[in-house]
């Protein structure tokens, strides 16, 4: 004799597992403590006439096996918690004689496929469950004995499924017009929406399936003119995106695969075009560079490579602009900052590096003077060494040297003016002390040492400077040598302001 295996669930999850003969009559899982419980071997019990599951605490069972069961006289599911429960497979148990429900947190239960079960005779259910009939048949005559005390109910309930049925069949003809209307106006995911709440009202109507296989093409020819658009606004990758979504309705629309030919198309010569670009930008050929990245825009105006160099191009340029304009207006330090700004974006820039070497050749040339400058320094031509420092100057503003000179020959200049006139009034061979000469001349004992050492170096006939008694002592030529040597500062002035 087989046998066959029925297994389930206990509260703590514990494995439940009945090995019964499959020609058993009766079976009793009373108690058992169950959670859940398979159902599917009693497919084979085919002599099988009491099945009682009740004291359990099943929520839910799949009653479709006991379809199986054409001999099942009573069922007990009472006193568990199932929520809700499908009595369809019953319909099959034409000789189900007692039913019982109870105990169960049912809020409702559809009784209309016990209809067909004509010896049912008991059917135990709480008063709180609500009945339904979802059957548009009732024939009050002929229901069973033990649904005749829930007849009233039962009348009801249909009552209220013919006119839902009737309320829902309003609705699905309001949205199948409308429907037809999205399509005709082009409007399709609305419409497809409606169709689609259609089948969920009524799963089978046919209308609704029909137009639902009709959309894809429909909505894929629309795709692609959408597609089509954004090509001509050059919108590459929203075209793509409607292509994408045209192969994804119809796999092997022509549109679709022309169109995306034609994108990878235009990306693939907007490549090229970038590369182009990128080689003459490292020869420093920005023009004919500019023009590469311009045309990879017009193909693709989001490609990000060539917008970036664009963009790399055009500040590069201005800052050169820039640059030349500050160096014209002798501002060199701006001018430098400029010019190598411009060569950390293009390092190639061809305009960038004449700047440079611009402001190098400005920066050798005051080197240049500077050197002149120290030599008319050594040969005590103070104002002509000034003059050159000056002139450095003015050719290159970043030179220091040439500035701390500058300063320091026109100290040294300013103090021997004030010297000069100050040593007549001494007799010749006396020994001035050096601070009554800085106190004649109103300079600091520093400055005045600083000014009669270069006279003394410079034009001796002047005078003998005494460093460590700090004494100076003029010499009987010294007025006479004094007048031309302010001789020769007032000629120097005058050719100075001729100069100017």
């Amino acid at each position: 004799m087989s046998k066959i295996v029925i297994k389930g669930k206990r509260t703590k999850g514990e494995p439940f597992r009945l090995e019964v003969n499959k020609d058993r009559e009766e079976l009793f899982l009373r108690k058992e403590d169950l959670t859940f419980i398979d159902l599917s071997p009693l497919t084979k019990c085919r002599q099988l006439k009491e099945l009682n599951l009740s004291d359990n605490k099943l929520s839910e069972v799949d009653l479709s096996p006991i379809a199986k069961c054409s001999n099942l006289l009573w069922l007990s599911l009472s006193d568990n918690q199932i929520t809700s429960l499908d009595l369809s497979p019953l319909s099959r148990c034409r000789k189900l004689k007692r039913l019982s429900l109870s105990s169960n947190p049912l809020t409702s239960i559809n009784l209309a496929p016990l209809a067909g079960c004509s010896e049912l005779q008991e059917l135990f259910l709480d008063s709180s469950t609500k009945i339904l009939w979802e059957n548009a048949v009732l024939d009050v005559t002929e229901l069973p004995s033990g649904l005749k005390k829930y007849q009233i109910k039962i009348i009801k309930a249909h009552q209220q499924y013919l006119s839902a049925q009737r309320e829902k069949e309003v609705t699905i003809s309001t949205l199948f017009r409308e429907g037809r209307l999205r399509i005709t106006n082009n409007q399709f995911e609305e419409a497809e929406k409606l169709f689609l709440k259609i089948l969920d009202l009524q799963p089978n109507h046919q209308g609704a399936q029909q137009i639902l296989e009709q959309l894809p093409p429909i909505k894929a020819d629309q795709l692609v003119q959408k597609a089509e658009q954004s090509l001509a606004r050059k919108k590459l990758d929203e075209a793509q995106r409607y292509f994408a979504k045209t192969l994804q309705l119809v796999p092997d629309h022509p549109g679709a695969l022309e169109g995306q030919e034609k994108i990878r198309a235009r990306k693939e010569r907007g490549e090229q075009l970038v590369t182009e670009g990128q080689l003459l930008l490292e020869k420093g050929e920005l023009t004919e560079s500019a023009g590469c990245f311009t045309q990879a825009l017009q193909l693709n105006p989001r490609d990000p490579e060539a917008r970036t160099a664009l963009e790399r191009i055009k500040a590069a340029t201005q800052l050169v602009e820039e640059g030349g304009a500050q160096l014209a207006m002798n501002d060199l330090v701006a001018a430098q900052e400029h010019f190598a700004q411009a060569l950390e974006l293009l390092p190639n820039y061809s305009l960038a590096h004449q700047g440079q070497e611009k402001l190098q050749n400005r920066k050798n040339e005051a080197r240049k003077i500077i050197t002149e400058g120290k030599e008319c320094l050594s040969k005590g031509q103070l104002e002509e060494a000034l003059d050159r420092f000056t002139l450095a100057r003015l050719v290159d503003p970043r030179e220091q040297e040439d500035h701390r000179l500058q300063q320091q020959v026109s100290k040294q200049l300013k103090a021997i003016h004030k010297l000069l006139p100050v040593l007549p009034q001494f007799p010749a061979e006396s020994q001035i002390s050096l601070s009554i000469l800085a106190e004649h001349c109103q300079l600091s004992e520093k400055v005045t040492e600083e000014a009669i050492t270069v006279l003394h170096k410079h034009h001796p006939e002047i005078g003998t400077y005494h460093p460590l008694p700090k004494v100076f002592v003029p010499k009987a030529e010294a007025e006479t040598a004094i007048e031309d040597l302010l001789q020769s500062f007032k000629e120097a002035e005058k050719r100075k302001e001729k100069k100017e």
